[in-house]
């Protein structure tokens, strides 16, 4: 079942990849469309073919456990944004000064919006049996969420269908290297109905505070983070 649903969400998003990629080229080119690629082909890939070695490196890695899950998750945050800051950036015409400022916006942006989705991962993660499949996905939902694309449900299903599993496989590999971090032998089970509730309530509740405390400092401090063209206000 695992491996239908791997294979399934992979063909998914080669499907949504060539019908960007085709957008692009006979419609309209957009940098921010880019960074996916980027992303996900330059990151995503290198990481899935070379996943075992990957696992064996990090998990060889001389460190707390708990210390080792955030800094590999919020390093690669970090990373991805660079990449994120650079081709939105683009969209302005390029200049140096400028980008810098755009990474710094889109690192304190990210860090406050991604802290909660960290943290309830670590929590449940490090507790429960959820597989490395489930918590990528459930990740993947919460982008889905976080994007907006889910709410493209059922009026406009057709750009669910194409968003969905590109949104879902970028949330998932930033917290990949994290996940794998984590030793899954001493987990509990429960139900996988119940760890996808779990899952929901710990996202939404921890992250609260942090978005709370952003939602403010943009407000007040609105060049601090990312012009709204980038990511919208509100």
């Amino acid at each position: 079942m695992k491996k239908f649903i791997r294979i399934f969400l992979a063909v998914w998003l080669i499907i949504s990849m060539i019908y960007f990629a085709m957008y692009m080229v006979f419609a309209e080119f957009q940098w921010q469309f880019v960074y996916y690629y980027v992303w996900l082909i330059a990151f995503g890939f290198p990481l899935w073919l070379f996943r075992d070695k990957a696992s064996i490196i990090i998990k060889s890695w001389k460190a707390n456990r708990h210390l080792k899950f955030f800094l590999l998750a919020y390093a690669m945050v970090l990373l991805e944004e660079i990449f994120a800051a650079f081709l939105n950036h683009m969209s302005e015409g390029f200049n140096i000064w400028i980008f810098f400022q755009r990474v710094g916006q889109f690192w304190f942006f990210n860090i406050l919006a991604f802290t909660g989705l960290i943290f309830a991962v670590w929590f449940l993660y490090n507790r429960f049996q959820y597989s490395f499949t489930e918590m990528f996905c459930l990740v993947g939902l919460t982008g889905l969420y976080s994007e907006r694309i889910i709410f493209y449900i059922p009026a406009e299903w057709q750009v669910f269908v194409v968003f969905a599993p590109i949104m879902l496989f970028t949330y998932g590999l930033i917290l990949s290297p994290a996940l794998i971090s984590i030793d899954i032998s001493y987990r509990n089970k429960l139900h996988f109905l119940l760890r996808l509730a779990l899952m929901l309530f710990v996202w939404y509740l921890f992250s609260q505070p942090p978005v709370f405390l952003l939602s403010i400092l943009r407000n007040n401090y609105p060049l601090l983070f990312p012009p709204c063209q980038f990511i919208p206000c509100g």
